[in-house]
């Protein structure tokens, strides 16, 4: 207040005002800034008589500013006071609440094991007790059941003796009376257990009456159950007709289901009659007969199954037995009878395959009805029985079940695959303790007859079948032979034009090649040949198709599949290489040009012949290695004996095919050297005036017009690394043969021009090969020729930088066709420092 009056006094009543601490300015983290502008603010606010006072200019007093801080100072030491009184206080409190809790805490736990004590005397007389119940229940229900039995026994002893008397009229009237469903099921359900007892009485010769009335009871009790399960089956009552076949199968040997199994396979029908009036049977009729044949079997068992798995306890073993004897009884015979009635090989393996086929997919369907009528079987017996013991849970997981809010999981029904007995459903019966149906190692006995000797007639008829294609391609008639050749067809070729054209002619026909082959010559050899040329076509492909069907029956019938892909392999390629591509190149050698041509040499023949053989060389890698590799892999010694004979093969006609174009090549450069020795004049190279410096040789443009029309040609029939090589090789013979024919003439300065022009039109035919090897070497002639154009002192420059890769010796012998090199000769040699 003193304060405040002073301020007041002094012009700033409005200015300040009091500003108390408490400890809610302390509950947060302290920031010194915020508290400071809080403490202040009272005195240094925006008052507006504060802003008059600042505009003013008056002197700044820091009276009011010292006072209210030490008031506040004052105040902090008094909540610290404060606070510390409450601490202590707090800390008297908490000690008392501790001291009083763990009283209570003590209290507690030893009321606790005071519960827990006369609880557990309590539980301890609870389960006392219960024992002596359960035990007392025990004990009763064993004197119970020891009742029934002793009843039981004494039931089954009065009976037997009245067996024992052989006097019908004393039996049991159960045994007389079979009116009723539920009597006869009750007769029936002693008998069986007579007759139980009646077996463990073994040599005992007093039994005797006894166990023959028994039997014949049992018989009689049978035979009128299964007259009346035959006559519910036939009226489609299956509930009725499966509780007598749960009864009938507890008979010793229970006659119920080989009664069924008979009456199935008396729907089917048997091999005779369904190739009934079939002496020699087509694969096209037994084809037709298969499906037949096949379906009835199919439907046959659907039927079956639909029935046995809603009657019968057991149905996989009923199944079984149903699958056994169809294989058995029906499918071998009607398979054995087929093959048996035709001897022709071809024939008789197309039977086979088609055999082979049907069986294997029916075996697949049958497999699937299978499985499907267990799933069905197993889905009802869960669902009748909706409180499973654990035998019963286990029994279901064996067959691949499981059970989850009263629905099947985990059935593979998807899985028809018959390549494969390990199935992820079991297919036997409900705790029948059957073996299952091998539908694989059944179908592979039915065939193991016939795989013996299936190699040899695999191998035999591809021959066969082979020859006849190759044969109708290059078969020639009498009038045609006679036009090739007086002798024979592969001897001396005949001579004259004729002769010569017509066997070119039967060549690219036996090859397929007529397509760049241009129209035949006038010979009465090609009257009526334009079929025959059909005929001829695609021999690669019809010959390997035969393979990849001879390839196919191997799958299927062959005893070691790699084995026999591999011989068949072999024998065709030796078909195709051997009696075909060797035969026509037999002929097409024939008729190679000679060796220094007078002619234009017909070297476009031979090229497309080998256009033709490389295709064909294609076509056999080509399958062979999407067809009999893939074969081959089981066993890697066949494969790579395989690979090994194959590379031998191709090696030969490799061989005779590199001898025919080097023939070839040998008569083109031949051609062109007479080509260049005719026309080419002395007087080409040494020109009267400038006149006759524009334009190329004669001999030039005829040579470069021949190269060029060898090498279109050699594009037209070749491709890929033989053209290169061809082309490649022409270059090197023609550049050679043109540095031997410039050296033969004198060139003027003049003709230097001429010689130049000559060389450019040689280059520009090379450079349209497109091999980088000829085309440098021409353009190294082409740096040749200007040596002959330059003056004899600036030679040494044009050889340093383009030259330098030449031989000195070879350009020495080129530059002697200067016409002043008698005279520069000395000059000459010492520029190229010879």
């Amino acid at each position: 207040n003193t304060l405040m009056h002073s301020q007041r006094s002094a012009g700033h009543s409005s200015v300040l005002s009091t500003y108390d601490l408490s400890l809610a300015d302390f509950e947060h983290a302290f920031d010194p800034k915020i508290f400071i502008q809080k403490l202040t603010s009272p005195i240094y606010g925006f008052d507006e008589e504060v802003k008059q006072i600042a505009d003013g200019g008056k002197d700044f007093n820091p009276q009011p500013y010292q006072d209210l801080l030490e008031r506040a100072i004052e105040d902090l030491r008094g909540l610290r006071t404060k606070v510390d009184d409450d601490i202590r206080v707090l800390i008297e409190e908490t000690k008392e609440a501790e001291k009083h809790h763990k009283k209570e805490l003590k209290d507690l736990n030893s009321k606790f094991h005071t519960i827990r004590s006369k609880f557990q005397s309590l539980d301890q007389r609870i389960s006392k007790v219960s024992h002596t119940a359960v035990r007392t229940g025990q004990q009763l229900e064993a004197v119970d059941k020891n009742r029934r039995k002793t009843e039981a026994g004494k039931k089954m002893i009065r009976q037997f003796l009245e067996f024992n008397t052989g006097d019908s009229h004393k039996f049991d009237p159960i045994f007389r009376d079979f009116s009723d469903l539920n009597r006869l099921k009750t007769a029936a359900a002693t008998i069986q257990q007579l007759q139980k007892y009646s077996n463990q009485l073994r040599g005992d010769d007093k039994a005797k009456i006894a166990k023959k009335a028994i039997q014949d009871t049992a018989d009689k009790i049978e035979a009128h159950m299964l007259s009346r399960f035959q006559t519910e089956l036939l009226q489609s009552h299956l509930k009725k007709a499966k509780v007598l076949a749960q009864t009938l199968c507890n008979f010793q040997a229970p006659k119920v289901t080989g009664e069924f199994v008979s009456q199935v396979m008396k729907k089917i029908p048997e091999a005779r009659s369904s190739l009934k009036s079939l002496s020699i049977i087509d694969p096209q009729v037994y084809k037709d007969k298969c499906r037949t044949f096949f379906g009835r079997i199919t439907d046959e068992c659907k039927k079956a199954f639909h029935v046995i798995v809603r009657v019968f306890p057991a149905p996989s073993s009923v199944m079984v037995q149903i699958l056994n004897r169809v294989f058995e009884e029906r499918i071998k015979p009607f398979i054995h009878e087929a093959v048996s009635r035709n001897s022709e090989i071809g024939d008789n393996l197309r039977i086979l395959e088609e055999a082979h086929l049907q069986t294997s997919s029916t075996s697949d369907r049958l497999y699937a009805l299978k499985q499907a009528a267990m799933k069905t079987f197993m889905e009802s017996e869960i669902g009748q029985h909706r409180g499973i013991d654990p035998a019963a849970n286990s029994l279901l997981d064996y067959h691949g079940l499981s059970l989850a809010r009263g629905s099947i999981v985990g059935i593979a029904a998807d899985d028809t695959s018959s390549s494969s007995n390990s199935r992820p459903f079991n297919l036997r019966g409900a705790a029948d303790g059957k073996e299952d149906f091998k539908f694989r190692e059944n179908v592979k006995a039915i065939f193991d007859s016939f795989r013996g000797n299936y190699l040899d007639k695999e191998v035999s008829l591809l021959r066969e079948e082979c020859s006849s294609i190759i044969g109708e391609a290059i078969e020639l008639d009498e009038k045609q032979r006679e036009e090739l050749d007086d002798k024979s067809i592969f001897g001396r070729r005949k001579k004259g034009t004729k002769g010569s054209r017509a066997l070119k002619h039967w060549v690219l026909t036996a090859l397929d090649a007529l397509a760049v082959a241009g129209a035949p010559p006038s010979s009465p050899m090609f009257n009526g040949r334009k079929e025959k040329g059909k005929i001829a076509g695609q021999v690669t492909e019809r010959v390997l198709g035969r393979l990849s069907s001879a390839l196919a029956r191997a799958d299927r019938l062959g005893n070691q599949v790699p084995q026999c892909c591999d011989q068949l392999a072999k024998e065709a390629w030796n078909l195709l290489l051997s009696e075909y591509v060797a035969k026509v190149l037999d002929l097409a050698e024939q008729v190679l040009p000679d060796d220094d041509p007078k002619e234009d040499p017909d070297t476009f023949f031979f090229l497309r012949v080998v256009g033709a053989v490389n295709r064909i060389v294609r076509q056999i890698n080509a399958h062979y290695r999407l067809n009999i590799l893939p074969r081959l892999e089981a066993d890697p010694n066949i494969k790579s004996r395989g690979a090994s004979a194959n590379r031998k093969a191709l090696s030969t006609i490799e061989k005779r095919i590199l001898r025919g174009l080097g023939i070839c090549l040998g008569a083109v450069i031949k051609y062109a050297e007479r080509l260049l020795g005719k026309h080419q004049k002395q007087s080409d190279f040494k020109p009267r005036d400038e006149n006759d410096c524009f334009e190329p040789t004669e001999a030039c443009n005829i040579v470069s017009g021949f190269i060029a029309v060898q090498g279109e040609m050699a594009v037209q029939s070749l491709e890929g690394r033989n053209l290169d090589v061809f082309l490649m090789e022409i270059g090197r013979r023609y550049y050679d043969l043109l540095i031997a024919h410039l050296r033969k003439f004198q060139v003027s300065p003049l003709g230097a021009l001429v010689v130049r022009l000559d060389v450019r039109r040689y280059q520009d035919v090379m450079q349209e090969f497109h091999i980088e090897q000829v085309s440098r070497k021409f353009s190294c002639l082409w740096e040749m020729s200007s040596l002959l154009l330059l003056p004899v002192l600036e030679l040494g420059n044009v050889v340093q930088q383009r030259l330098g890769n030449v031989p000195k010796e070879e350009l020495h012998d080129f530059l002697k066709s200067r016409s002043d090199y008698a005279k520069q000769r000395i000059n000459i040699l010492s520029l190229l420092n010879i």
